[in-house]
């Protein structure tokens, strides 16, 4: 993705940071609605979503966090030294920050992201699959952020 800082690449998370074990806090983001979006609109506003997406979540993050493009409107985003409870209220001002970002061609279109996370000692590779099935017990639920 182009503009603000660099959003990394699935390719990123396989070559280094899925063996990386410094980290507590990792959470798995995915769109809400983006087949809806793709569907309504077309690819190219789908394409924007994601942008725009992308965005709004590192608008809300450290430069020593990073966020990376997992796959399709999937995200990781893995978080260094940063305590529990200001893990949650980042990941609930996340939400908040995509729901009131804009398709500035597509108005109606609503943005949305599903958050599953853990903060836990681990390698990243194994806490992206709990931060995952989080994220799935949240889309089931109805919650946006699922803290494991």
């Amino acid at each position: 993705f182009e503009g603000g800082r660099k959003t990394n690449s699935r390719r990123y998370y396989e070559q280094c940071a899925k063996q990386m074990t410094d980290i507590r806090a990792v959470a798995m983001l995915d769109g809400d609605h983006f087949k809806a979006i793709n569907d309504t609109y077309g690819h190219a506003a789908g394409d924007e979503a994601l942008l725009i997406i992308a965005r709004a979540i590192q608008s809300c993050i450290r430069t020593t966090d990073q966020l990376i493009r997992y796959g399709g409107d999937e995200f990781i985003l893995l978080m260094p030294d940063i305590p529990k409870d200001a893990f949650r209220r980042k990941l609930e001002f996340i939400v908040e920050r995509v729901r009131k970002a804009v398709l500035p061609e597509c108005p109606a279109a609503v943005l949305a992201v599903t958050i599953g996370a853990t903060y836990q000692e681990g390698v990243v590779s194994d806490l992206i699959h709990v931060a995952d099935r989080a994220m799935y017990e949240g889309k089931h639920n109805g919650k946006s952020v699922v803290l494991e």
